[in-house]
């Protein structure tokens, strides 16, 4: 027999696992920086190199070329990863409601017993 207990335990014990990976997900999401947007050093530094060197050449456009698109990447990467938190709260918090609803359903709806009755 399963038990109201035991559903009930279930149920919130699943919300408040859900509930809780929310929460890190929104913690993980401010421990990103803040400047999503900054340039990467290393590329800053090679850039400057090649902008200074004294002979401009088909070479160093290709570079110029290249290092805005490691840029790009940087940024679309961090917009990647900012949506897909951003999806992970959303199903997280909703499972928790689900289940908490659920819980708080059967609470309501079932005094006590069994389920099987």
């Amino acid at each position: 027999m399963i038990s109201v207990k035991s559903v009930l335990f279930l149920n919130f014990g699943a919300a408040l696992a859900f509930a809780l990976l929310g929460t890190l997900s929104v913690y993980s999401g401010m421990l990103l920086p803040a400047d999503k947007y900054r340039n990467v050093p290393m590329f800053d530094a090679a850039e400057r190199a090649a902008m200074e060197e004294a002979e401009p050449s088909r070479e160093r456009a290709q570079a110029m070329i290249y290092f805005d698109r490691a840029r790009e990447l940087s940024r679309a990467r961090s917009a990647e990863t900012e949506r897909y938190l951003a999806d992970v709260r959303l199903i997280c918090f909703t499972a928790a409601i689900l289940f908490a609803m659920s819980g708080i359903g059967l609470l309501l709806g079932r005094g006590g017993g069994n389920l099987a009755e």
